[in-house]
């Protein structure tokens, strides 16, 4: 009876052991994917020529959308590129007549 729950004590151990490892490779590989970074210097195209002027931005995903507001009362979103920092689009959201 003795010799019995010594291996059950010494298998739950072994289980026991091996799960801690896995979790602790598991944080460790989690943690080491959100250190990458995707830009750290990025000169981007002219954002606006000399009659608007940027109001707001948002980053999703790999894409800067820049929000811009002319003087001719245009409202206009550019969208760039994260990686090359070309303009891949640009959105007219609204003209005034």
């Amino acid at each position: 009876m003795v010799q019995n729950l010594k291996k059950i004590v010494i298998s739950l151990g072994i289980v026991i052991l091996l799960l801690f490892s896995v979790t602790i490779v598991a944080l460790i590989y989690k943690f080491k994917n959100n250190d990458i970074k995707i830009v750290e210097n990025l000169e981007l195209s002219p954002i606006s020529n000399n009659n608007g002027s940027a109001n707001s931005f948002e980053i999703s995903g790999k894409k800067l959308y820049v929000g811009i507001f002319t003087e001719n009362n245009t409202k206009v979103i550019k969208v760039f590129d994260l990686k090359t920092g070309l303009q891949i689009s640009k959105i007219i959201v609204s003209r005034e007549k």
